[in-house]
């Protein structure tokens, strides 16, 4: 990123040989070393990140043009359209490549976290299965995006019930610990703010 010199050594040195502990009712645990990641609530924190999100834009340059990467922070999403084997073939070179790329750059990814989700309203479907770093992606029929439930049929009905799930649980939530303690006008706000 071309940060050199006194720079780079003083930067060097605030990110390596650290250590964290958890102190809880005066109680500490053992010291741990930290391996990765930036010291949050530092003032060099924002900073850091943004490096390291320049840092890994570098990664869609290891792909097809026709297959995109998306980058949200610590996390990346690649899709492409798979009408034949060919793009399935193509997809599983682009994550290959992605695979390399993230070794080559010291940042490899958690093939346990990473999942594949085809969505389609089309009747014949191009199986595929794909991999990365030797494991096998999971295949989901339903994936969290940005707080937005997808499904594989671009239906929003799993959408809906997790939204109505959580706001029957906050309205029970209010009703157990407010009924009887809270005039109408207090509850009317707390349904409006929090169901």
């Amino acid at each position: 990123m071309g940060v050199r010199g006194k720079l780079l050594s003083w930067l060097r040195s605030y990110l390596t040989c650290r250590h964290h502990r958890t102190v809880i009712d005066g109680c500490e645990s053992s010291s741990l070393p930290i391996s990765s990641g930036v010291p949050q609530g530092s003032n060099l924190g924002p900073l850091l990140f943004i490096i390291m999100i320049i840092y890994i834009n570098t990664a869609s340059k290891a792909i097809h043009s026709s297959t995109t990467v998306q980058l949200y922070a610590d996390d990346m999403k690649c899709f492409r359209i798979i009408d034949n084997t060919n793009d399935v073939q193509q997809l599983q070179s682009d994550l290959s490549n992605l695979n390399d790329w993230s070794a080559n750059h010291f940042m490899e990814f958690n093939s346990k976290k990473c999942k594949y989700l085809a969505t389609t309203r089309k009747k014949n479907v191009v199986d595929s299965a794909y991999t990365l770093n030797g494991s096998q992606i999971m295949s989901v029929l339903t994936e969290k995006d940005l707080r937005v439930h997808v499904s594989t049929k671009l239906s929003w009905n799993n959408h809906i019930d997790v939204i109505i799930s959580k706001a029957n649980k906050m309205l029970g939530m209010i009703k157990r610990t407010c009924t009887n303690q809270c005039d109408q006008k207090t509850l009317i706000i707390l349904y409006k703010s929090l169901v």
